[in-house]
């Protein structure tokens, strides 16, 4: 079968269909565009890096806060050692022989559920290292937000 599109003869096979665009599409477009346009006008929304002295200085003069560091769960910090991965990954093989696959998502709660077996003192343990580690950062952010700028040129080469 053959079409006319503007000139030679084609094969429609060939022509590009443009289907219109529904009003679904078109409000997932507008919201798109709507939180762009948010996103510019407002500089706290986006987020920020206390190292990027351009950030630190507009957030200095805007008198906008920039994002805190965030405390990991204690489980995360007792899972970083490896036999503790392992355990957890060996629980995650497990449950995937019951359930005939391996769900990622599964993974936090399955190590969750783990560290919650786990005897109360190693669970505080954990907890006080994940108190102690936010710490830090947050007083490296303040020291961040606070110091003065570098002068030096080697902090310029960043």
């Amino acid at each position: 079968m053959w079409s006319c599109v503007s000139g030679p003869f084609v094969p429609t096979s060939t022509i590009l269909v443009v289907q219109p665009l529904t009003s679904f599409t078109l409000q997932q477009i507008e919201r798109w565009l709507d939180y762009q346009y948010k996103r510019s006008k407002n500089p706290s929304s986006v987020k920020a890096d206390p190292n990027d002295p351009m950030t630190v200085l507009m957030a200095r003069i805007m008198g906008v806060k920039l994002t805190k560091q965030r405390k990991n769960p204690a489980y995360y910090i007792w899972v970083r050692d490896a036999t503790n991965k392992a355990l957890v990954d060996k629980q995650m093989e497990a449950d995937a022989k019951k359930e005939g696959r391996l769900n990622v998502n599964d993974f936090t709660k399955t190590l969750i559920r783990i560290f919650k077996a786990l005897p109360a003192a190693e669970r505080d343990r954990c907890e006080k290292i994940a108190q102690e580690e936010h710490k830090k950062e947050m007083e490296e952010w303040e020291m961040a937000l606070t110091s003065p700028f570098a002068t030096d040129p080697e902090s310029r080469q960043k």
